[in-house]
């Protein structure tokens, strides 16, 4: 078993690695890639095993073994790197797995400042990730996981300290109010659709004048007798108008739905404050 270096500091009044259970801690002190791979790491010689890691997980099988991905996990914790290092690992853009031990290790010992700031920006990562359960394995996803490590109290197996609510540090100037993706494609669609209104507006008053110019002459025409291909492109015309107001009609409907989907988000807003205020 390691003993904590020392100059290890502590984090949230405690020893770091006690942040990890004791019997979970016991068993990864008794597993095999413990023993052979984690035994006198340095940080720079960590940065190569958690490249080499190919999936994530806490502890797996009827046995409850740790997975690699925990180990490193307590080995980070004890050696405590230097905050550059855990950004490094956090912004980490061509290794996935090197990132969900970044998040994770900063999510423990990091303040709820740079736990938002740093993790937020990770709800557009798609990636996908093998999770590996007690039962098998499990596909998920990098979005995901930074949700559970923002809104859960327990993951792998860890209890996560306590993190301020975003709200709080919203009201104390702190953070700036985030928009979701979501709620930017809505605002762009919106944009569109106002775009697209004007332009059919536009369209449907010039089509209304040749409409109207048409008629006169059909009306002159009538008056001399006209011929099937006059008829014809008559009726074409009338078509061409039914679309129009059938594409117009579609695209207020669109609008009329953006608005509300808008609506609601307030309304959600509004109520989770009132929530927070009597609280």
């Amino acid at each position: 078993m390691d003993s904590v270096a020392s100059f290890s500091k502590p984090v949230h009044g405690t020893l770091p690695q006690n942040l990890i259970e004791k019997i979970v801690r016991l068993r990864i002190y008794e597993s095999r890639y413990w023993k052979e791979h984690c035994f006198g790491l340095t940080a720079e010689l960590l940065v190569d095993k958690a490249v080499s890691l190919q999936y994530f997980g806490g502890v797996c099988s009827e046995n409850n073994k740790p997975t690699p991905f925990l180990c490193l996990l307590l080995k980070m914790l004890q050696i405590q790197p230097d905050l550059s290092i855990v950004l490094e690992f956090v912004r980490n853009e061509e290794y996935k797995y090197v990132r969900c031990l970044g998040v994770l290790y900063l999510r423990l010992v990091g303040t709820p400042l740079q736990i938002y700031k740093e993790l937020e920006p990770f709800y557009s990562d798609y990636r996908k990730l093998r999770f590996q359960t007690k039962t098998g394995w499990k596909l998920t996803y990098m979005d995901e996981w930074i949700d559970e490590l923002l809104h859960e109290d327990i993951v792998l197996n860890i209890v996560l300290p306590r993190l301020s609510k975003r709200l709080l540090l919203e009201e104390a100037g702190q953070l700036s109010e985030r928009v979701s993706a979501l709620q930017m494609e809505l605002d762009s669609s919106e944009n569109e659709a106002g775009t697209e209104d004007d332009e059919d507006s536009s369209s449907s008053l010039s089509s209304d004048s040749v409409s109207s110019d048409s008629a006169s002459d059909l009306d002159v025409e009538a008056k001399t007798g006209d011929t099937p291909a006059e008829i014809e492109s008559h009726e074409r015309e009338k078509s061409l108008e039914v679309m129009e107001e059938d594409k117009n009609e579609t695209t207020k409907r669109k609008h009329s739905k953006m608005k509300k989907e808008k609506k609601k988000q307030k309304k959600k807003k509004k109520k989770k404050k009132k929530k927070k205020k009597k609280s």
